[in-house]
């Protein structure tokens, strides 16, 4: 079960926390704090918790928050709502220690998203940004996949998992990679058998585990 923590100028009324747990019974709790001190002190006195900040930060106070709760526990992880999102921006969060990034006007299926793939052990990155952070962005190493044992992924299943690992559907899988849904859905099913995993989170969070998809590799090069 997930923990969910909202941190920040969060306006969240009972109605809205009960319409997010009951389209989400695998997030236990729901919690709402005020700043980022508050947040701190939650995670001292509680189980390991998936943050959702909402807050103007600079890069630096992203970073200390990130590294606090990481301090805190290893589980602990940090997504950040990000106003103005830019490329640049994105990457500074990233770079501050953030897990996932999501937008202000993001719907809450991709808030659930979001905080299961972060939860999950892997990154978020909202899909309008995977084209302008270029092939970088999930980078896939099958050299140290077969160094590891790995799982004898096609190339074309290598591209649904990169795909899958920002938690898009099997449609849009199937539009940014030119093929039909039941093809897209077909790969989806044969990645689930191979790295022997129940869904799709758990398929992307064992690619990570086993050097399939490299998160050194999430972010572009500064240069760019």
């Amino acid at each position: 079960m997930i923990r969910l923590v909202l941190a920040g100028s969060f306006t969240v009324d009972a109605a809205n926390l009960k319409m997010l747990l009951s389209v989400a019974p695998d997030i236990e709790t729901v919690e709402v704090v005020g700043s980022v001190d508050h947040l701190h002190l939650l995670a001292k006195a509680g189980r390991p918790m998936t943050a959702l900040l909402y807050a103007e930060l600079s890069e630096a106070d992203i970073a200390a928050a990130a590294r606090a709760l990481a301090e805190l526990d290893e589980h602990n992880a940090l997504i950040v709502v990000v106003e103005s999102a830019t490329v640049a921006k994105v990457r500074s969060v990233l770079q501050a220690g953030a897990r996932g990034i999501v937008l202000p006007g993001s719907p809450v299926e991709e808030l659930l998203t979001a905080v299961r793939a972060v939860a999950a052990g892997h990154p978020f990155v909202p899909a309008p940004f995977l084209t302008s952070l270029g092939e970088r962005l999930f980078a896939v190493t099958a050299r140290a996949g077969r160094q590891r044992g790995g799982h004898r992924l096609t190339p074309r299943e290598v591209e649904v998992l990169r795909v899958m690992a920002v938690g898009l559907p099997n449609s849009e899988i199937a539009g940014k990679l030119f093929i039909s849904e039941a093809t897209a859905r077909s790969h989806v099913l044969s990645i689930l058998r191979k790295l022997r995993a129940r869904n799709r989170t758990e398929a992307v969070a064992n690619a990570y585990r086993d050097g399939l998809l490299a998160t050194e590799h999430l972010l572009p090069a500064a240069t760019e």
